[in-house]
């Protein structure tokens, strides 16, 4: 090969490596001749291809797809286990074959344990048809208990965690077109419940090959199109533009390749306000017309102020014509009857909640605000909640009592809407704990509820010490880092204050450790020891330790959508290993208490550790000496522990192939 073109090919070759593409830079490699030349990352591009296809289905039909396509194919036990998959949907003659598979990875030994217990009959296929045809020919009768029935048939991962989100989505959906939406025109949901779930469903469907995609959508397409359906006949094409903007993955579905022309067609029909100036002429016009006309001005307000970046001024006269509004309406209770009353509150409620972003960040005015809702007695059960925190960390008593008043008098609203409240005012609750207490002391038969509030606070917690580690890494001022170092530190110390009053309940413990151990408001290397020895002090065993030790370190599954998520991975990626390396450390000083626990602890150990990155020479050392240790228990009798040894020792030799490759490459 010419200097020239050689140079071209391994530009190419490089950039595919970079930008992850392993089948493109597969393909390339083999065409050019040079698998032995690049035998280490060749191995390393099969590890990463075999590990996708093994957590995600649409990259396991992928692999199936493209694995003719080359002729090179290493014969590792991964690799072998997902060509046997694919014969074993179509013939179970496979299945002794895929059971005496031996060093498979955790994800596919999971995956091998599942196909093996799967017991197949005919009944099955017939019922899975059934569910089928209802789901394409009868999409308005499909519920959340269709969707269960489907995984219950199923039982494949991660197939199942799709068909349990689906579930829930479904009911959230038909109320779209339930009864009372269709009558008053309305959707049902609130702004912030279409968006989550328009980025649910955008999820799974990412996580769908394209056939089961359109199947399994289908049905939430079909709501979503009687419901536009109908607003287009009613010509309400404000909302219509509305819904466009807050869910646009269920639109673009819904309303095909012209989604966009349509949404911008609603936006000339429902003559949208466009500027700022227009805007604040409209609020001042509508406050000397009658009430009917004031609340069609605020929703049309409502449209233009999201597409604004609105002046605080402007804020302002939103706000002024609607407390006007929640006035005339006050003044109107009297003369409606109980249930009329009722009904009012049920519709106004959630629609005002959704329009309280503007006031997040001044407690004061939200306070004011929220009092005027309650006065006019619009406030159902997401204001009142609202109201009932905001009175305590506002020190206002007469909001809070009046707030309490009208919760007593409601419905237990469920774990999810609470948890929703504390999520859409999280800067009302952090670092002011001491606020879910009235929650639990509202709600005293609610047994779920505390462990709930405790866990979301751990979750706050976490993520704010993850985040001012990152913080503080990527400032490179050192006076703001200073200054940042001591608001950060006052925030934790704000935060523990608060804790003195959540005493009496158990689940406090996880976060007094994390303010203790961590109390300069951010993570650290000293933190991370002192909360292992402070967790290993307190729990009566190693096993204990294993099994307790996640609650606490930081989550960021699912928290962000797209891109922002997969930059939150990478930025706290560091921290992550971190701790993941801090942790391992600390298991190996202990390392003797490992003789005496329990197999599924020393199990769990060996699916965090036993990886190419802990290999180091103590790392190393440890697992031999487990594995000697398991060899000891099997010698005294615990047959359970030989499967265990055997995996270790295959991991281990696996890991030693891989430093072979490696030392041959770079000779």
């Amino acid at each position: 090969m010419a200097k020239a073109k050689q140079k071209r090919v391994l530009k190419k070759i490089n950039k595919l490596w970079r930008t992850g593409k392993y089948w493109e830079w597969l393909r390339l490699v083999e065409q050019e001749g040079l698998v032995a030349a690049q035998a280490p990352q060749w191995q390393e591009a099969w590890q990463n291809l075999s590990r996708r296809a093994l957590r995600l289905p649409n990259h396991l039909e992928e692999f199936w797809e493209r694995l003719p396509k080359l002729k090179n194919i290493p014969d590792n036990p991964d690799i072998v286990f997902i060509r046997l998959l694919q014969d074993f949907l179509d013939d179970e003659a496979v299945r002794p074959e895929i059971g005496s598979l031996t060093g498979l990875s955790p994800a596919a030994q999971l995956l091998r344990d599942k196909i093996l217990a799967w017991s197949w009959d005919s009944g099955q296929d017939k019922k899975i048809d059934r569910i089928i045809k209802v789901l394409v020919n009868q999409p308005e009768k499909v519920t959340g208990r269709t969707f269960t029935e489907l995984n219950k048939l199923l039982k494949t991962a991660p197939l199942s965690e799709s068909l349990q989100s689906l579930s829930k989505d479904i009911n959230q959906i038909r109320k779209f077109n339930a009864k009372a939406a269709v009558i008053r025109n309305w959707v049902g949901l609130t702004d912030q419940e279409l968006k989550m779930l328009d980025n649910r469903l955008d999820r799974v469907a990412r996580s769908l090959t394209p056939a089961l995609r359109e199947v399994l959508l289908y049905p939430f397409i079909y709501q979503a199109v009687q419901l536009f359906e109908r607003l287009v006949d009613r010509e309400v094409f404000d909302e219509l533009a509305h819904l466009a903007a807050v869910m646009p993955f269920i639109f673009s579905q819904a309303a095909g390749p012209q989604a966009e022309d349509i949404k911008n067609r609603c936006r000339q029909l429902a003559g949208e306000i466009g500027t700022e100036a227009e805007v604040d002429d409209y609020l001042k016009q509508a406050l000397s017309q009658d009430l009917e006309a004031k609340i069609a001005v605020l929703g049309k307000v409502r449209l233009a102020l999201r597409a604004l970046n609105p002046s605080g001024k402007l804020i302002r006269r939103f706000y002024n014509l609607y407390e006007r509004v929640m006035d005339e309406i006050g003044d109107r209770q009297g003369q409606l009857a109980p249930r009329e009353r009722f009904d009012l509150m049920q519709v106004m409620d959630p629609l005002i909640y959704g329009d309280l972003d503007w006031l997040m960040d001044d407690p004061e005015a939200l306070r004011f605000f929220l009092n005027r809702v309650l006065n006019s007695g619009c406030g159902g059960v997401l204001i009142s909640t609202l109201a009932l925190l905001t009175g305590e960390r506002t020190a206002n008593q007469p909001l809070k009592q009046k707030a309490w008043a009208n919760l007593r008098n409601l419905p237990y609203p469920g774990d999810n809407e609470l948890i929703r409240i504390l999520d859409d005012f999280e800067q009302i609750i952090f670092p002011n704990v001491r606020l879910v207490k009235d929650l639990i002391e509202l709600y005293p038969t609610e047994v779920g509820l505390r462990s709930l509030l405790f866990e979301r606070l751990g979750a706050e917690l976490k993520m704010f010490l993850l985040t001012s580690a990152m913080g503080l890494k990527f400032e490179k001022s050192a006076s703001i880092n200073q200054s940042l170092k001591k608001v950060l530190q006052q925030t934790v110390q704000k935060f523990k204050q608060d804790l003195a009053e959540l005493e009496d309940y158990e689940e406090v413990v996880v976060l007094k450790d994390l303010a203790e151990c961590f109390s300069e408001g951010y993570l650290t290397t000293q933190g991370y020891r002192a909360l292992f020895q402070k967790v290993y002090n307190r729990l009566p065993s190693f096993d204990d330790l294993i099994f307790q030790i996640d609650r606490y370190f930081p989550d960021i599954r699912g928290i962000g959508h797209d891109f922002d998520e997969l930059f939150l991975n990478m930025a706290a990626g560091d921290w992550l290993d971190k701790q993941e390396e801090l942790l391992f450390q600390f298991i190996l000083e202990h390392h003797d208490d490992l003789r005496n626990a329990s197999l599924e602890s020393i199990e769990l150990v060996v699916d965090r550790f036993c990886h190419p990155e802990f290999m180091h020479p103590n790392g190393l050392n440890f697992f031999l000496q487990l594995g000697s240790c398991l060899e000891e228990r099997v010698k005294n009798g615990e047959a359970a522990a030989m499967a265990l040894q055997n995996r270790i020792i295959n991991l281990l030799l696996e890991y030693r192939q891989i430093r072979a490759t490696r030392r041959k490459s770079t000779r």
